[in-house]
């Protein structure tokens, strides 16, 4: 510890030498000149087609930019210079990558705040405020003549806002449990827009030894584009949570939260989700897994269960784990999207991503038969693969 206390010391007093030494060049670095933010076109234009929308940038969630759409390759890494920057207000991170659409970069920047930016310039040219801070990717959708964002937030509100100018459409809790959030991206297809509804709320609330533990049940919701009313809603435990007799965790089951944003399959007509661990007993053979629903109604057509028996709380992590039921339990949800993938025989994969550290493939025309697993990292109930995936086709 000395060794490195000192080691550190004489980093710092480096450092401070050198930045003495280069002063002067450092007060001659010339400051970008700031754009004219009030002589910036305020209308929403489509010039620009390299968008990226929403989280996976297409409904089956690739998250991959080919060259010919991006026009950036890797030998140009090296040539990046920094255009402009923004900073958000009063945030300190941002837990979701900004959707560029035509013009506009729009983004909440972890705040409550939605903000759309000129692309070109970075000046602001409206903000709009809601409920609760924004922690999914914005998407947008033309619906009519205009074009619409759609997100969630913390508080499990749904939104759509009028791209041009920040102005609120519409506004609908996504689900009735007060515990409710929305950390998944929405999808948008065919003037309706998909949202999953998660809690990690009540699993942290189960720490409480007074809270009567759990309630709350995952689910996703298809609402119409233009007016937030209510197309189907699909529970992925069928039967609300019911007093139970056990030593640990009062209600049950519950859980099986859809974190991230669903997958769209337009050939087949089906939507996919997954799912997170169950945080009450009785288990379902519906967390932890990967499961198609009709596009059209809602329906769940197969569920292929990756991990069963993964039922946890944050209980379990504190003294006395006054509401866990398995103290063994792994906390091994789906964390991120699964991507639809088309190979080259006309064979398709659904590939989806654990916090285990293992990637899995099904064949979604096989109502979800293991393909292949692959174990790509150690994995945790905080680690392993969170967030997002991407592939180009071959290599992923």
């Amino acid at each position: 510890m000395k060794y490195f206390k000192n080691f550190l010391l004489v980093k710092v007093l480096s450092a401070s030498l050198a930045l003495s030494a280069h002063a002067k060049d450092l007060t001659n670095i010339v400051q970008p000149s700031l754009p004219n933010c009030d002589k910036i076109d305020q209308k929403l234009t489509f010039e620009n087609k390299h968008h990226w929308n929403g989280w996976g940038s297409n409904i089956t969630n690739t998250r991959h930019q080919p060259e010919s759409i991006g026009q950036i390759s890797a030998r140009d890494l090296g040539k990046i210079r920094i255009k402009w920057a923004y900073g958000f207000p009063g945030s300190n991170k941002v837990d979701a990558q900004p959707t560029i659409f035509g013009n506009r970069i729009f983004s909440s920047g972890g705040t409550n705040t939605i903000h759309s930016l000129d692309l070109e310039t970075g000046c602001k040219l409206w903000s709009t405020t809601v409920y609760s801070r924004v922690r999914s990717t914005i998407v947008a959708g033309e619906v009519g003549k205009n074009i619409l964002l759609f997100f969630g937030d913390q508080a499990g509100w749904a939104y759509a806002l009028d791209a041009s100018n920040g102005r609120k459409v519409w506004s609908k809790k996504i689900d009735s449990h007060n515990l409710a959030q929305v950390t998944g991206s929405p999808v948008f297809h065919n003037s309706i827009v998909y949202f999953p509804a998660s809690s990690g709320w009540e699993e942290a609330a189960a720490a409480n030894s007074s809270y009567d533990c759990c309630t709350f049940r995952g689910s996703i919701s298809a609402l119409n584009a233009a007016d937030g009313s209510t197309r189907w809603k699909t529970y992925t435990i069928s039967e609300p949570a019911k007093k139970v007799n056990m030593s640990k965790g009062k209600y049950g089951p519950s859980g099986a939260g859809v974190w991230p944003g669903p997958t769209i399959d337009v050939d087949k007509g089906r939507i996919y989700i997954t799912t997170g661990n169950n945080f009450s007993l009785p288990a379902t053979e519906t967390s932890d897994a990967i499961i198609a629903l009709s596009l059209d109604s809602g329906a769940i057509l197969w569920t292929k269960q990756i991990l069963a028996n993964d039922v946890t709380n944050v209980s379990c992590y504190v003294a006395g784990q006054p509401n866990c039921p398995y103290s063994s339990a792994p906390d091994h949800d789906f964390g991120s999207s699964a991507i639809l993938l088309k190979l080259d025989d006309d064979k398709r994969l659904l590939l989806a991503g654990q916090k285990s550290g293992v990637v899995t493939a099904i064949d979604p025309d096989k109502d979800g038969a293991i393909v292949w697993q692959r174990r790509i990292g150690q994995g945790s109930p905080l680690g392993g693969i969170q967030f997002g995936m991407s592939t180009d086709g071959r290599y992923g």
